[in-house]
Protein backbone atom coordinates (compact mmCIF):
# COMPACT_ATOMS: atom_id res chain seq x y z
CA UNK A 1 0.00 0.00 0.00
CA UNK A 2 2.91 2.35 0.62
CA UNK A 3 4.28 2.03 -2.94
CA UNK A 4 0.99 2.99 -4.73
CA UNK A 5 0.63 5.97 -2.36
CA UNK A 6 4.23 6.98 -3.05
CA UNK A 7 3.60 6.79 -6.81
CA UNK A 8 0.51 9.02 -6.46
CA UNK A 9 2.50 11.57 -4.41
CA UNK A 10 5.29 11.59 -7.02
CA UNK A 11 2.76 12.06 -9.86
CA UNK A 12 1.19 15.02 -8.03
CA UNK A 13 4.62 16.54 -7.40
CA UNK A 14 5.56 16.19 -11.09
CA UNK A 15 2.23 17.69 -12.15
CA UNK A 16 2.65 20.61 -9.73
CA UNK A 17 6.23 21.23 -10.87
CA UNK A 18 5.28 21.19 -14.56
CA UNK A 19 2.62 23.85 -13.88
CA UNK A 20 5.38 26.27 -12.81
CA UNK A 21 7.78 25.58 -15.69
CA UNK A 22 7.11 27.90 -18.63
CA UNK A 23 6.84 26.43 -22.09
CA UNK A 24 9.37 27.46 -24.69
CA UNK A 25 8.93 31.13 -25.64
CA UNK A 26 6.71 31.86 -22.65
CA UNK A 27 8.06 34.18 -19.94
CA UNK A 28 8.92 32.55 -16.65
CA UNK A 29 6.49 33.20 -13.83
CA UNK A 30 9.33 34.53 -11.68
CA UNK A 31 10.28 37.12 -14.32
CA UNK A 32 7.76 39.87 -14.94
CA UNK A 33 6.50 39.83 -18.52
CA UNK A 34 7.04 43.03 -20.47
CA UNK A 35 3.71 44.76 -20.83
CA UNK A 36 2.54 46.14 -24.16
CA UNK A 37 3.06 49.79 -23.08
CA UNK A 38 6.60 48.94 -21.92
CA UNK A 39 7.36 47.23 -25.24
CA UNK A 40 5.95 50.18 -27.16
CA UNK A 41 7.94 52.67 -25.06
CA UNK A 42 11.11 50.64 -25.65
CA UNK A 43 10.46 50.61 -29.41
CA UNK A 44 9.86 54.37 -29.46
CA UNK A 45 13.04 55.04 -27.49
CA UNK A 46 15.01 52.82 -29.88
CA UNK A 47 13.59 54.73 -32.87
CA UNK A 48 14.41 58.10 -31.28
CA UNK A 49 17.93 56.92 -30.42
CA UNK A 50 18.49 55.77 -34.01
CA UNK A 51 17.14 59.06 -35.41
CA UNK A 52 19.35 61.09 -33.06
CA UNK A 53 22.42 59.16 -34.23
CA UNK A 54 21.47 59.56 -37.90
CA UNK A 55 21.01 63.32 -37.55
CA UNK A 56 24.22 63.75 -35.51
CA UNK A 57 26.21 61.81 -38.11
CA UNK A 58 24.50 63.45 -41.10
CA UNK A 59 24.94 67.00 -39.80
CA UNK A 60 28.25 66.18 -38.11
CA UNK A 61 26.83 67.99 -35.10
CA UNK A 62 26.71 67.60 -31.33
CA UNK A 63 23.08 66.93 -30.42
CA UNK A 64 23.05 68.00 -26.76
CA UNK A 65 20.28 70.56 -26.24
CA UNK A 66 18.05 69.22 -29.00
CA UNK A 67 14.55 67.84 -28.58
CA UNK A 68 13.41 64.74 -30.44
CA UNK A 69 9.71 64.65 -31.29
CA UNK A 70 8.27 61.24 -32.19
CA UNK A 71 5.17 61.03 -34.41
CA UNK A 72 3.60 57.67 -35.27
CA UNK A 73 1.11 56.82 -38.01
CA UNK A 74 -1.84 57.28 -35.61
CA UNK A 75 -0.95 60.93 -34.89
CA UNK A 76 0.49 61.84 -38.30
CA UNK A 77 -2.60 63.68 -39.58
CA UNK A 78 -3.23 65.53 -36.29
CA UNK A 79 0.33 66.80 -36.03
CA UNK A 80 0.52 67.70 -39.74
CA UNK A 81 -0.93 71.13 -38.98
CA UNK A 82 1.75 71.90 -36.36
CA UNK A 83 4.14 74.71 -37.24
CA UNK A 84 7.27 72.71 -36.37
CA UNK A 85 6.42 69.14 -37.36
CA UNK A 86 3.82 69.80 -40.05
CA UNK A 87 6.17 70.85 -42.86
CA UNK A 88 8.15 67.61 -42.42
CA UNK A 89 5.10 65.35 -42.02
CA UNK A 90 3.50 66.72 -45.18
CA UNK A 91 6.51 65.54 -47.23
CA UNK A 92 5.59 61.88 -46.80
CA UNK A 93 2.27 60.10 -47.01
CA UNK A 94 0.98 58.47 -43.83
CA UNK A 95 0.78 54.69 -43.93
CA UNK A 96 0.59 51.93 -41.31
CA UNK A 97 3.88 51.50 -39.47
CA UNK A 98 5.35 54.78 -40.66
CA UNK A 99 6.79 57.19 -38.11
CA UNK A 100 8.96 60.27 -38.06
CA UNK A 101 11.34 61.75 -35.53
CA UNK A 102 11.91 65.50 -35.74
CA UNK A 103 15.03 66.87 -34.05
CA UNK A 104 15.02 70.55 -33.28
CA UNK A 105 16.43 72.98 -30.79
CA UNK A 106 13.82 74.74 -28.70
CA UNK A 107 16.40 77.29 -27.51
CA UNK A 108 18.59 78.02 -30.55
CA UNK A 109 16.79 79.53 -33.53
CA UNK A 110 19.98 79.28 -35.60
CA UNK A 111 20.20 75.49 -35.24
CA UNK A 112 19.17 73.30 -38.18
CA UNK A 113 16.11 71.06 -37.92
CA UNK A 114 16.14 67.53 -39.19
CA UNK A 115 13.67 64.69 -39.58
CA UNK A 116 14.19 60.97 -39.99
CA UNK A 117 11.42 58.85 -41.51
CA UNK A 118 10.87 55.21 -40.55
CA UNK A 119 8.86 52.42 -42.10
CA UNK A 120 8.61 49.95 -39.25
CA UNK A 121 12.08 49.75 -37.71
CA UNK A 122 13.91 50.81 -40.87
CA UNK A 123 15.10 54.39 -41.32
CA UNK A 124 14.07 55.25 -44.88
CA UNK A 125 14.95 58.92 -45.25
CA UNK A 126 16.53 61.94 -43.62
CA UNK A 127 16.11 65.65 -44.31
CA UNK A 128 17.83 68.63 -42.75
CA UNK A 129 16.63 72.22 -43.08
CA UNK A 130 18.66 75.25 -42.12
CA UNK A 131 16.92 78.13 -40.33
CA UNK A 132 14.80 80.09 -42.77
CA UNK A 133 14.90 77.20 -45.24
CA UNK A 134 11.92 75.26 -46.52
CA UNK A 135 11.34 71.52 -46.13
CA UNK A 136 10.94 70.03 -49.61
CA UNK A 137 10.41 66.40 -50.60
CA UNK A 138 13.33 66.57 -53.04
CA UNK A 139 15.66 67.23 -50.07
CA UNK A 140 14.87 63.86 -48.44
CA UNK A 141 17.90 61.61 -48.80
CA UNK A 142 18.39 57.90 -48.24
CA UNK A 143 20.03 57.14 -44.90
CA UNK A 144 23.69 56.30 -45.53
CA UNK A 145 25.02 53.25 -43.72
CA UNK A 146 27.70 55.29 -41.93
CA UNK A 147 24.99 57.52 -40.44
CA UNK A 148 23.73 54.55 -38.40
CA UNK A 149 26.84 54.63 -36.18
CA UNK A 150 25.78 55.11 -32.54
CA UNK A 151 26.41 58.82 -31.98
CA UNK A 152 24.27 58.79 -28.83
CA UNK A 153 26.86 56.70 -27.00
CA UNK A 154 29.78 58.43 -28.73
CA UNK A 155 28.56 61.88 -27.65
CA UNK A 156 27.54 60.69 -24.18
CA UNK A 157 23.91 61.67 -24.70
CA UNK A 158 20.92 60.85 -22.52
CA UNK A 159 17.38 60.79 -23.83
CA UNK A 160 14.73 61.74 -21.28
CA UNK A 161 11.03 61.24 -22.05
CA UNK A 162 8.71 64.17 -21.76
CA UNK A 163 5.59 65.39 -23.46
CA UNK A 164 5.01 68.49 -25.52
CA UNK A 165 1.87 69.77 -27.15
CA UNK A 166 1.38 70.68 -30.77
CA UNK A 167 0.12 74.09 -31.84
CA UNK A 168 -3.41 72.59 -31.67
CA UNK A 169 -2.90 71.35 -28.11
CA UNK A 170 -2.49 67.69 -29.11
CA UNK A 171 0.04 65.80 -26.97
CA UNK A 172 3.21 64.63 -28.71
CA UNK A 173 5.92 62.30 -27.45
CA UNK A 174 9.22 64.09 -27.03
CA UNK A 175 12.65 63.30 -25.67
CA UNK A 176 15.08 65.84 -24.33
CA UNK A 177 18.58 65.15 -25.70
CA UNK A 178 21.20 66.09 -23.13
CA UNK A 179 24.93 65.65 -23.04
CA UNK A 180 26.15 63.77 -20.00
CA UNK A 181 29.79 63.68 -21.15
CA UNK A 182 32.31 66.11 -19.74
CA UNK A 183 33.32 68.38 -22.55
Amino acid sequence: MKIPSLIVVILFAVAAFSQNVPSKGEPSKTEPAKTEPAKEESAILSTVRTATSIVANTLNKKMGGYTAVYVDDKNWEKISSDGDGGPFLKLREVKPGRSMVLLLSLTDDAAPRAAVYFDGNEATGVIAVQPGGKAEASAIKAVPKEALKDAVAEQGLTLTRGDLTSDNGDPVIAYSVRSSAKQ
